[in-house]
């Protein structure tokens, strides 16, 4: 999934790197094995940065666990989608 159209209040990682109206992001998901998902994500903004970056996690699957997309448009949002997911918040 390219993901473009980034407003000015977002940022591309949780150390708060900055971005520019050219960032784009492409998520691929893909499944390794019956139990591991891989998630792959290249980011590029050349008037933000001189290459291109990658972050990539890797992710085992639990019995039960319901597999939906899900875009996070704001922090609100993905807080309220986590509360009626259970998804504890670490400290």
């Amino acid at each position: 999934m390219a993901i473009t159209g980034f407003n000015d209040k977002s940022r591309v990682n949780h150390e708060g790197r900055p971005h520019s109206d050219e960032l784009h992001v492409v998520e691929r998901i893909r499944r390794l094995d019956q139990q591991i998902m891989e998630d792959v994500i290249p980011i590029s903004d050349p008037k933000a940065y001189t290459q291109k970056f990658m972050t990539a996690r890797k992710l085992i699957l639990k019995p039960g666990w319901n597999i939906v997309e899900f875009i996070c448009e704001d922090n609100d949002t993905l807080l309220d989608y986590q509360k009626t997911a259970g998804v504890e918040k670490k400290q």
